[in-house]
């Protein structure tokens, strides 16, 4: 077969010669921006966390560690919350972010990160601290 000049100019091009890295530092502003902009928005969704009982609190995956898992968790009330609304941006957070740790080679460490219990405290969802706690009592 015969090729043009120009044809074979153009595979090249298109093939032989790497992104600049002013453009693959454009791709990671625009993952930082975006990653930014969707962590705006799930703590909009989840606000103050109000809640008046335990059975209100929950919990999600927040994050993604390079090995796998969350990286932390997002404690929310179910009560004050929409809630699938805030999975599927978390899952977009979270999806997003591994693609940026993937882009980065970034490593973790590969612990595992509980899921912690989530309690209501001072009428907000929060973070059960290690160690003993009574149970609180709902009507």
């Amino acid at each position: 077969m015969n090729y043009s000049p120009i044809a074979l100019l153009v595979a090249v091009v298109c093939l032989g010669i790497p992104r600049s890295e002013a453009a693959d530092q454009r791709t990671l502003d625009q993952y930082r921006s975006e990653l930014q902009g969707l962590g705006s928005e799930i703590q909009g969704i989840v606000g103050d966390a109000a809640c008046t009982y335990d059975s209100e609190c929950r919990a999600i995956g927040y994050g993604s560690k390079p090995c796998g898992g969350p990286s932390s968790y997002l404690p929310y009330s179910a009560k004050n919350t929409d809630v699938s609304l805030l999975e599927g941006k978390v899952q977009r957070f979270n999806a997003l972010q591994r693609a940026y740790q993937g882009k980065l080679q970034i490593f973790s460490d590969c612990r595992v990160v509980p899921k912690p219990v989530v309690t209501c405290e001072q009428n907000r969802c929060t973070k059960l601290p290690k160690g003993p706690r009574a149970p609180q009592r709902e009507p």
